[in-house]
Formats: C-alpha cells, structure tokens, sequence
C-alpha cells in the first residue's frame, strides 16, 4: 500500500508540472524503457478526461490490432473499474487506442486517479495518470452568465448544438442584426469572416462587449483595426497565457508542429490582417483588447467545437475564459 501511495504521489507531482517539463520527462521515459522493454508510448494531451463516459487512451507505438488490453483505474483508496478492451489502429493518425470506463463525476469536481494497463503480461504494466471531470464545467456560473446576457452567432447552427446539453444556453443567433444588449458574444467555430462581418463584431468590442471568436474558416482573412492609444493587440500560447488554466492539459492541441492550428498576422493590399493557419511558428491565441471601454476580443487559432466531445479541455478552456471575464466585469465595477 505505501508503494501505491508513493506512486499516485509521483502522478500527482507530474501533473503539476509545466508543460514543458512533462514533455522532456516524457521523451527521457520513453528513450530509456520504451525502446527496451517494448512499454507504449502514450499521445501527449490526454489527462483530462470525461467522468462517467467510455473513454480511450491513444498510444503511438505500432501494435498488434485486436490484441486485448487489460486495465483497471484507481485512486489511492478504491478501483474505479477495470476490464478488457480490445487495440484499435487508426490508419488517419497513425496511433492505437483502447476504451476505458470511468465514473460519473460531479459538476466542478475533479478526479486524479490513475490508469494501468497491459497486454498480458503484468510486469510490463504502464501507469497513466489522469484527471476526471464532469462533462459540464459551466453551472457555477450559469446565472451570472443569463443575467448578463450571452449569445453565439453562428449561421450554421453546429456550434450552437453543442451547448444543447449543458447548463448555459446562449442566444442563437443567425443575423449580426439579432445581437443585441448581451454583453458575451461568441463567433461560431467554422464562420467565413469577411470585411463587412468584422468591422461589425470588432465595433461590438469596441463598445464594451466581450466577444470570443472560435477558430474560423480557414479561406477566412480578419481586418484588424489599427492599434492606438488604449489599445493593444498580443499573441499567446496555451501554455504561457492566463487565459489558460493551469490544471489543464495545453498538449492537448500540440503546438511546434506542421499541424499545429494557430494564427498568423499578414499584410494584404496594405491592411493588417489575422488569418487562420497551420504550422510550427503560429500562435494559439490572440488578444485585442479596448482598455478605455472594457471591450475584448479573443481569438482561438486552436478547434474547439470539432473536438468538443473528444475531452473536456475544449468546454473548460471556455469555462475558464468566461469566469475570468465575469471576474473582470466585477472588478471594474460592471453589474449585472
């Protein structure tokens, strides 16, 4: 038992470590059993998973389709759950999954517990730690939202759908003309910018509104407004911002990479334009905030919606940003 306990410590003290840190654990790990022993090696990103969901844990060492998986998920005082699952390939990503069950968790809770596995041998078992969070990270602050109003403008209606189930439920509206007094207004994920539609929402920040825009169509070209006194225009990324919350996995959305998503500032026809991109020099985040006003625009360069159901880092980034802006508001003396 105390060598459990010093184990699940261990997993504890790695998650609390940045980012970067767990990378190069990760790859020193890898280089020093991975290649002797034949152990797995698990796709950065995927602490944070859905309680009370069938989950699975993705693994980029080639192996042998259709061979069972045994595992169990603990926590340091019980089993959670345990079965036999059998080795998917995913020719797309070129990775092997398995499913994993996991417990119902409560709204705002979270879960560290650990997941072991092999293939048949027990002295070759792999220990993953995981956290476990409810599907909807939103209640604590669904009616401080309703009071001050949110709405989502997506044409499409696919970003929209996605709340459907959970506790906030923003205005649907298709027309920029349908946004009114509320003061948080989301930009559906997939939307085709053009000049007209930005010089609309931009005027929206402008005048005090919060607006968070998710990742656009990639033929999308943004017009930025011209920066000046009390303005300012920033790029972040996930892991170096306080828009991201520590307690979150950013490997989640791999940065450095050919695929990474991101944003990239160019010139076209004289005007600074932010245009959605890929690749290792993009940056996740942009921020082009009003200070006089209390107007902000953030710009996600990484997909939310598309990955809104692979796990719950997409729904509690957006949590996080939007209790941050709740906080702010109070803070400068806005109320509901």
């Amino acid at each position: 038992m105390q060598s459990f306990a010093t184990s699940q410590r261990l997993c504890q003290l790695y998650l609390e470590l940045p980012s970067w840190a767990r990378i190069v654990l990760s790859l020193a790990f890898g280089m020093i059993f991975f290649g002797t022993t034949g152990f797995a090696q698990v796709v950065p990103g995927q602490t944070d998973q859905f309680g009370g969901s069938k989950c699975a844990l993705h693994l980029t060492q080639e192996l042998q389709s259709g061979k069972e998986v045994i595992w169990r998920l603990t926590t340091p005082t019980r089993t959670l759950g345990n079965g036999v699952s059998k080795l998917k390939q995913s020719e797309a990503t070129n990775t092997w999954s398995f499913e994993f069950k996991t417990p119902e968790i409560k709204p705002g809770a979270v879960l560290d517990a650990s997941l072991f596995f092999h293939t048949g041998d027990p002295q070759s078992e792999q220990q993953v730690p995981l956290r476990l969070r409810s599907s909807d990270p939103f209640s604590h602050i669904q009616d401080t939202l309703r009071k001050q109003g949110i709405v989502i403008f997506d044409p499409s209606g696919k970003t929209a759908e996605s709340f459907a189930d959970l506790s906030i439920k923003p205005n649907h509206a298709t027309s920029l003309k349908q946004i009114a007094a509320e003061r948080f207004v989301l930009v559906g994920e997939n939307v085709l910018w053009d000049k007209r539609m930005a010089a609309t929402i931009q005027q929206m920040a402008a005048n005090g509104k919060w607006v968070i825009v998710f990742r656009p169509a990639d033929e999308s070209s943004i017009p930025m407004m011209l920066l000046g006194t009390g303005r300012s225009l920033s790029f972040q990324q996930l892991d170096q911002c306080h828009w991201f919350p520590e307690k979150i996995d950013a490997d989640f959305w791999p940065r450095g990479q050919e695929t990474s998503f991101g944003w990239r500032l160019t010139i076209e026809k004289s005007e600074l334009r932010l245009i959605p991109a890929k690749g290792p020099d993009v940056w996740q985040l942009a921020t082009y905030q009003y200070q006089e006003q209390g107007g902000v625009m953030l710009y996600i360069g990484v997909p939310l919606i598309s990955r809104w159901n692979d796990s719950p880092v997409p729904r509690e980034w957006l949590a996080h940003i939007l209790e941050q802006a709740l906080a702010k508001n109070q803070n400068d003396g806005i109320k509901p």
